[in-house]
């Protein structure tokens, strides 16, 4: 992961995100993060929770 302070954008392994930053931290959307980190994603309406992790996405 890489922050580059002049243009205040995150990469990847060598790919841009779609980050904010807000109020000095940067935010990125969950699934494109996990998708440059080679994880599976999942969401948990119940709790309002985005988990990610290695291998298979199920409960």
């Amino acid at each position: 992961m890489e922050w580059i302070e002049q243009t205040k954008d995150v990469r990847i392994n060598g790919k841009d995100l779609n980050e904010k930053v807000i109020s000095g931290s940067a935010y990125a959307p969950a699934r494109e993060l996990a998708a440059a980190l080679c994880l599976q994603i999942e969401w948990d309406q119940a709790t309002k929770t985005v988990r990610m992790m290695k291998g298979s996405a199920s409960k």
